[in-house]
């Protein structure tokens, strides 16, 4: 059940972020805060062969409610991706040329939103987000696929699968 409520709101904070870039007049930036790894800790799978590499890991919690891991993506193999997809065991989430327009060159890190601030974790809003007690969750990512310009993939979809099935079992 935490896991779904992860799931949707992630999708919240997608479409927070996606309603943002609309009203790119007014840009108000969403507010978070990094929940403490005591609460949530979100860890990488580590995918030996992987172009792709994990920064700045966290989870982050909008101080309106709702939240979703945050990281960034950087290549560190050697060809330019033109697609990949990374997920945890209920949601996955894509990254295409064909919404930067530009591929993901060797060294880079895949291109974000701006569109959020975080802010100092207080005690007024630990309370309020009920960010407080023993461990909720371990979140566990990692890179499902990526497509080189070349046409050549890394594929990680049945690791991805069997991610998906012990956490159903859990």
């Amino acid at each position: 059940m935490r896991q779904k409520l992860i799931i949707l709101s992630f999708v919240f904070v997608c479409s927070a972020g996606a309603i943002n870039g609309q009203n790119a007049d007014r840009q108000e930036k969403s507010k978070f805060v990094v929940v403490p790894s005591e609460q949530v800790l979100v860890t990488t799978a580590e995918q030996p062969g992987c172009p792709l590499q994990f920064e700045g890991v966290k989870f982050l919690v909008a101080v309106d409610g709702g939240g979703s891991p945050s990281f960034e993506i950087r290549n560190k193999g050697t060809k330019p991706i033109r697609s990949f997809t990374v997920g945890g065991p209920d949601w996955t989430m894509t990254w295409s040329e064909q919404f930067t327009k530009k591929l993901l060159m060797p060294g880079k890190k895949a291109e974000g939103t701006d569109d959020v601030e975080i802010v100092s974790l207080s005690n007024e809003l630990r309370d309020k987000l009920n960010l407080k007690g023993p461990m909720r969750s371990i979140l566990v990512i990692m890179v499902v696929r990526v497509e080189f310009a070349d046409g050549s993939t890394y594929n990680a979809e049945s690791t991805y699968e069997a991610l998906q099935k012990i956490h159903r079992e859990a």
